[in-house]
């Protein structure tokens, strides 16, 4: 039998997966189920929050978030798994299997996680993509670690080497999803305010300003309650002419964020056990980043100028080597010896 994307499926996985599909998503195949939950955590589907449940099934439009001290391991219907550390927000932007292999990205809101897809066999290919809203870091199989917190993205070919590219424009859906995550939130909030100010109402000398804020409240819900209908409504219908407005809108405020990382104009390679990042819209390549990781104190030796510095910090690995010890040896020396602060070296270099 071939599903959606054209892949033959036997009947027992038909069997094993067929409990993941939910009513919500009747027509919708399931891209994977939750394995295992530590702790607390949620979904959001169709507007909502949820809490989540072990076992409970996952789609190419949800997204998980785990709480303080949370796990969770989200197996996939292709073999791969996703590993959500504590206080993590995920994406599922898109699971698609075919006759050459499985194709997986998610966006890494904020947290860490750890990713596994199963190497492909011969002939095919099996990618795993995280990304930010400026880069996006791909895997062809095997492990990545990626963790993100505000404009700080970095990423680690665990046991395969990996590649950073610029990341693609939001989708019509993405932005959708995004936007409805942030009213809910501010409903969510509002709803907070509208129950303190109550309490501050009951309370004694407690009603100067509680009333105004109940209101305040109470006025914003309205509205922001009538956006999460319209944007509910638009994942169904996006021909309207107040969806289509709404995305416009939604696409000019994406368009005033920070653009693509500077200077990563193609993909670049992350050899196995190294590291990229990003900071803000500055790229920081894989040997930059292991230097800064492992040393991040001793970019610069002492007896180095400037320019010295630089030319080490591009084209060498400081931390590795004996030769580097001496350096670092005969450095300090010719600090010492050097008069006053003027540095001149009564040593030659290596």
């Amino acid at each position: 039998m071939k599903n959606r994307y054209g892949t033959v499926v036997s009947l027992s996985l038909l069997f094993f997966f067929g409990a993941l599909i939910m009513p919500v998503a009747a027509q919708e195949q399931a891209t994977g189920k939750i394995m295992t939950l530590t702790g607390k955590a949620q979904i959001f589907e169709n507007g909502q929050w949820k809490n989540l449940q072990p076992g409970a099934s996952v789609y190419a439009t949800s997204s998980i978030q785990t709480g303080y001290n949370s796990k969770v391991v989200v197996l996939l219907r292709n073999g791969g798994q996703v590993s959500l550390k504590p206080n993590t927000t995920i994406n599922f932007n898109q699971f698609s299997m075919a006759s050459k292999g499985s194709s997986v990205e998610v966006e890494l809101v904020n947290g860490a996680v750890n990713t596994f897809l199963p190497k492909a066999d011969e002939g095919k290919s099996n990618l795993f993509k995280v990304r930010s809203a400026t880069m996006v870091a791909g895997v062809r199989g095997s492990f990545l670690s990626a963790r993100r917190h505000g404009s700080h993205f970095a990423v680690k070919a665990l046991h395969s080497p990996a590649f950073v590219e610029p990341a693609p424009a939001a989708t019509e859906q993405e932005l959708v999803r995004a936007s409805l995550m942030q009213a809910v939130a501010q409903r969510d909030g509002l709803a907070l305010q509208a129950a303190e100010a109550r309490a501050a109402l009951q309370s004694p000398g407690g009603a100067e300003g509680a009333r105004f804020r109940l209101e305040d409240a109470q006025t914003k819900t309205v509205i922001v309650t009538e956006r999460v209908g319209m944007l509910r409504s638009m994942s169904a219908d996006r021909q309207g002419a107040a969806a289509r407005e709404e995305i416009r809108d939604l696409k000019a405020q994406a368009d005033k964020q920070p653009g693509n990382i500077q200077g990563l104009n193609r993909p670049i390679p992350v050899a196995e056990g190294n590291t990229a990042r990003a900071d803000g819209v500055k790229l920081v390549p894989p040997f930059q980043a292991q230097l800064l990781e492992s040393r991040p104190n001793q970019v610069y030796m002492p007896g180095q100028n400037r320019l010295e510095g630089n030319f080490f910090f591009m084209n060498f690995d400081n931390q590795a080597g004996l030769g580097n010890d001496f350096q670092r040896l005969f450095n300090n020396i010719n600090r010492l010896n050097g008069p006053g602060n003027a540095v001149i070296p009564a040593i030659r270099k290596f």
